[in-house]
């Protein structure tokens, strides 16, 4: 079960040891009351769905070798040699250097989810939560 982290209801340290205990023993949380809107995670979850349902052919353009970032085709990565392939596709979408072209909003609303992490992060990492 993926534990829910709330960044309100808990003390700092209780927050703190909560995401040690999920990252250590699961390897994934959910996280509460971070502060990023609704609207900002519907408009990143739609700019992803349109991108991933884009055909192949525009998606691997968006590859970048020689940094190893940008889209992953399914089954193309093997990060657990026991267990070939991955079963996963991704687009790493700090590549301000590979620019999606199905949206004009596709990289502005990134930024803003990406920059809005980083806040929420570096306010965790400082233990000034949220």
């Amino acid at each position: 079960m993926i534990p829910t982290i709330s960044l309100t209801s808990c003390t700092q340290e209780e927050i703190a040891e909560a995401l040690r205990d999920a990252c250590t023993k699961v390897g994934f949380f959910y996280l509460e009351d971070h502060s990023i809107t609704q609207s900002l995670l519907d408009d990143v979850f739609d700019q992803s769905k349109q991108l991933f349902a884009l055909p192949l052919n525009e998606k691997v353009v968006l590859t970048d070798p020689i940094l190893q970032r940008g889209y992953t085709k399914f089954e193309e990565e093997t990060l657990d040699p026991k267990n070939q392939p991955d079963r996963y596709v991704f687009l790493y979408t700090m590549m301000f250097n590979i620019i999606p072209q199905h949206s004009n909003c596709f990289m502005l609303i990134h930024i803003i989810y990406s920059y809005t992490i980083t806040i929420i992060k570096e306010a965790i990492l400082k233990r000034d939560i949220i």
